[in-house]
């Protein structure tokens, strides 16, 4: 997915995957603003279908490289119809304050901040929901922009714990040109967003999977 004003450094999602994602939750009447209410149960059985055998083959091509990582807002909602696709993921949630999330939104979309809080909550819930049970990484977004390279440190050790084998770490060079503290544009005056210790708020905004 090409960078755009909003994300000048990109998105870093598939777009085959990403097309699955967007026509499975339309099928259903849904879209990535528009859950409420929303139900895996409502995808037509045949939408549901091909966008499996889709992802499937997608996923036989990542696997290649034994590991890989798909990230998409909408897998918080339709991970519970795809999971068979991930035979043993690990989820890696990505924390970032309800509110910045609203101004991101206010600011791209013209959403109210009323509307991107309940969207926060709304994707919290559901990713909350989708990956219990299964091994969870945390990343605080501040930490992630302040630096960098520790919180690398830190995913790195976590997702070895989890089990992900194989992994090597980029250089801090390297991270260094993907993630700075310039990329943190929308910042909440309040005081700071603490999710190790507010997990029941819900820790995703973003999901990414892993497989092992």
């Amino acid at each position: 997915m090409p960078a755009t004003d909003a994300n000048p450094r990109g998105y870093f999602e598939n777009l085959n995957f990403n097309k699955i994602c967007v026509n499975l939750l339309k099928s259903a009447g849904a879209d990535w603003w528009k859950v409420k209410n929303f139900d895996v149960g409502r995808i037509p059985s045949g939408d549901l279908e091909r966008g499996k055998l889709a992802g499937g083959r997608l996923i036989e091509e990542l696997a290649a490289d034994q590991i890989f990582a798909l990230k998409d807002p909408r897998l918080c909602f339709l991970l519970p119809a795809l999971r068979s696709l991930f035979p043993s993921p690990v989820f890696v949630h990505v924390v970032r304050s309800p509110l910045e999330v609203a101004m991101s939104l206010n600011e791209r979309n013209g959403f109210g901040i009323a509307e991107g809080m309940a969207l926060w909550e709304a994707y919290n819930r559901a990713a909350l929901a989708a990956t219990s049970g299964g091994p969870r990484v945390i990343v605080n977004y501040d930490s992630l922009v302040a630096e960098p390279s520790l919180e690398a440190d830190r995913l790195y050790q976590n997702l070895e714990k989890a089990g992900v084998v194989g992994m090597t770490r980029d250089s801090d060079v390297a991270i260094a040109e993907l993630v700075s503290s310039d990329l943190h544009r929308q910042r909440s005056t309040t005081r700071p967003f603490s999710p190790m210790n507010k997990i029941d708020c819900g820790p995703a905004w973003l999901v990414g999977i892993s497989l092992r």
